[in-house]
């Protein structure tokens, strides 16, 4: 009776399990089918796990892939994949109507603006992820003011940009750069899913990283259509809808990982405790006999945990060492052999930039080898710990030599190459910043201090001479709040909008007209009045805040252009100033693409004035950025063009169009020779290389005729016009500078 018992249940699950809707589709959908079916262009980006990833053998598979084979099978249809190269490229060629549809989206307003969706096959709750250093609990309200990792073109890229405005968005192209720049020490948070969290810390080896609070908006995956194919999303909608519930749960646990928290199928719930029900007693019997085993075996893995989970309270997972915990727990621990005498930090230079060109692995192993010296070098007299992504702490108890020589022999032996196990050799340096522990009551009372002091002595040291050491004194905590002031104030003044555009037009002299305009960006202070570009621009550059203003000025820049245009102005092209750090980071020529689409100027309405010094890093790098953004039209130029370095067979292999002379070979060009000269050669060397020339700090009509005698291109400089805010940019204005650029000099002397 049992058995006939379980064999009926049985049968009723898997009846029910099989149960599906069945797909009925109206003649109109099917002739619909029958022209397009074949002919479907599918967007789709690399996100893993839970959309799409690469197999062994370069063949797509994930979650949305097992939905789309499903699809193609009961429609009797062929999908043509179109790979983009990111998520939020995806999402652009769907909107310029390059794809038809896309696997995976989030119903959001601007998105509902060209994509209609079908429901969600899948929903994935999102969290902010924080590094396990991070101080207190991380909120979307206590994230506001900092800088959060988010991927270019998702639902919560929107979702944050409209709902949390105070929040200093840091865009990339997928997930993995982003956990490597929280790693990095580059952003504060990152807000993403908890199954990509998973996948990309897996994979990268991040263990450091502890997910926070909920974000607020989770993903919901539905299939986008654009909006001129109705038929589509009601076809998929029903195709959807017929796949069984069974089919759904196999799909989903075979990609979520680990399972999204707010996964739940309520239908397999009840299902899995009709089973329970039936087996419960067999497996009773199971466990009995198991258990006695299992207890002995979790017991031994067990303390196996706990003993490794008591080694990294104190010390660093990657190199062995203490790490910030244990470093204090020796600080403040009595011991026997005396009181401490030193403390430094040790940090080692550009190992950033090593992590991302190297990789993650080598940039793990660079850790440990130095750790290793450092240990080496100092033996039992001192204690090492690794208390920061590339800072190493040290305590040392006596003093043999001076302190000075001491730091200085051991920066040496760091700087020695390092040869590493796969063969490569690498070349390592380091800064110090130390603080001589000199009262102990203070040390008592407020045991943190000596360490906070060797840190402020560190970024003194770096920030004027790398490779070096300081040692700490009062007037670096005095600096330290000053540098802290301007960058909590810059950061306001891009929020809160402090900051404006003055525009300067630049013209043609063959045509004498404008052609174009420069965007210049000012501070008004509330308190400190306008503030000069040449005291914010480089804090923004020292503080990290160079890229947040840099979108700021191009996303402004380019709404005012597109302004003009709808004003019928007559130019070509407004011209913005990138920052060295901003060009080369990943994800910027999407961020371009992104704002030039949503504040509607047209890629040739754009130039990008890049420096010389763009040239002199991975130049690889920087061609594939220029060639991906001078694809769609954009163009460039090289701003100050003969006080850096320049390699002619660069110039001539990378896509720019000008270069632009700098202002202090021009302003006195027509009464010192030698400048004249240098603005004659490098105007010869732009028209050689087939490039237009234009001429920054033109003030008087003498430099405007010389500068048409060597026929120079275009022109810029007060003698034209200072920097003027956009209102007073009108045509009547620019009728009047073209007149004064077709002046010749016999007509003013």
């Amino acid at each position: 009776m049992i058995f006939r018992l379980i064999g009926l249940l049985m049968i009723l699950s898997v009846s029910s399990a099989g149960f599906c809707a069945q797909l009925i589709l109206s003649e109109e959908e099917r002739a619909w089918l029958h022209d397009h079916g074949q002919e479907l262009r599918l967007g789709v980006a690399i996100v893993p796990p839970y959309m799409l990833v690469n197999g062994p053998a370069g063949e797509l598979r994930g979650l949305s892939w097992d939905y789309i084979k499903e699809l193609e099978q009961r429609l009797g249809i062929r999908f043509n994949p179109v790979l983009a190269s990111s998520y939020g490229e995806m999402i652009r060629q769907v909107r310029a109507g390059e794809t038809d549809l896309v696997y995976g989206a989030t119903s959001t307003p601007e998105r509902r603006q060209f994509l209609t969706f079908t429901t969600p096959y899948g929903r994935l709750e999102t969290h902010i992820f924080v590094r396990e250093d991070h101080k207190g609990s991380a909120s979307m309200e206590t994230l506001a003011g900092h800088q959060v990792g988010v991927v270019q073109g998702t639902a919560l890229h929107e979702f944050i940009r409209n709902n949390h405005p105070d929040i200093l968005i840091r865009s990339y192209p997928d997930s993995s750069q982003s956990f490597l720049q929280l790693s990095a020490g580059e952003v504060d948070a990152v807000v993403t899913s908890v199954s990509t969290a998973f996948a990309y810390t897996q994979r990268n080896g991040l263990h450091r990283i502890r997910m926070e609070g909920p974000v607020g908006l989770n993903y919901e995956m539905s299939f986008g259509v654009r909006k001129e194919i109705p038929h589509l999303t009601s076809i998929l909608q029903k195709a959807l809808t017929a796949i069984p519930e069974a089919e759904k749960d196999l799909i989903a646990q075979r990609w979520f990982m680990p399972r999204d928290p707010g996964k739940v199928d309520k239908a397999m719930v009840l299902r899995y405790l009709a089973y329970a029900g039936v087996v419960i007693g067999v497996l009773a019997l199971v466990w009995l006999t198991w258990s006695v085993r299992s207890m002995r075996r979790e017991v031994s893995q067990r303390r196996d945990a706990e003993g490794r989970l008591a080694f990294l309270a104190y010390h660093d997972e990657i190199t062995g060492v203490l790490n910030r915990s244990g470093f204090m727990h020796q600080l403040t621990a009595p011991n026997e052999g005396g009181r401490w005498q030193l403390i430094f930090v040790l940090g080692l230079d550009q190992f950033r930039a090593k992590n991302e060109i190297w990789g993650q692995r080598i940039g793990n192993e660079i850790l440990r080898r130095v750790a290793e010296r450092l240990q080496a070098s100092l033996g039992t007299q001192g204690v090492v710990a690794r208390i920061g992504g590339d800072e190493f702490g040290v305590m040392l108890k006596q003093l043999n030599t001076l302190p000075e020589l001491m730091i200085k022999q051991l920066l040496k032996e760091i700087a020695s190459p390092l040869l590493l196990g796969d063969g490569s050799v690498q070349l390592v340096t380091a800064t110090v910043g130390a603080s001589l522990i000199e009262d102990h009551a203070d040390l008592d009372a407020r045991p943190e201090q000596p360490l906070e002091r060797a840190e402020l002595a560190l970024k003194y040291a770096k920030r004027h001479q790398r490779g070096s050491a300081a040692f700490y004194d009062a007037s670096m905590s005095g600096n330290e709040s000053r540098d802290q002031h301007w960058k909590e104030a810059l950061t306001l003044a891009i929020r809160r909008h402090q900051l404006f555009l003055e525009y300067q037009p630049q013209l043609c002299l063959r045509r004498s007209k404008v052609i174009g305009f420069e965007a210049l960006v000012r501070w008004q202070h509330p308190d400190q009045g306008r503030i000069s570009p040449a005291e914010f621009i480089p804090w923004a550059e020292r503080f990290g805040l160079i890229s947040a203003l840099g979108d700021w000025v191009l996303q402004t820049a380019c709404r005012q252009a597109a302004e003009w245009r709808k004003q019928k102005l007559p130019f070509d092209y407004v011209a913005v100033n990138v920052s060295v750090r901003q060009f080369v980071e990943a994800g910027f020529a999407d961020r371009v693409l992104m704002i030039l689409e949503q504040t509607g100027l047209p890629p040739r309405n754009l130039e990008l004035e890049i420096t010389e010094t763009l040239f002199m890093g991975d130049l690889e790098t920087v061609r594939v950025t220029l060639d991906k953004l001078s694809g769609h039209g954009i163009r460039f130029s090289i701003d100050d063009f003969g006080t850096g370095f320049s390699s002619l067979m660069y110039l001539r292999q990378l896509p720019v169009e000008t270069i632009k002379l700098a202002q202090e070979f021009v302003l006195d060009m027509a009464t010192d020779a030698s400048n004249y000269q240098i603005v004659r050669g490098a105007t010869h060397l732009g028209h050689s290389l087939g490039m237009g020339v234009i001429a920054e700090g033109v003030e008087t009509a003498e430099v405007q005729q010389a500068l048409r005698e060597l026929n120079c291109d275009m022109v810029q400089g007060y003698y034209y016009s200072r920097p003027v805010p956009a209102s007073d940019i009108t045509p009547q204005l620019l009728e009047s500078l073209a007149q004064r650029a077709g002046h010749r000099q016999e007509e003013v002397v």
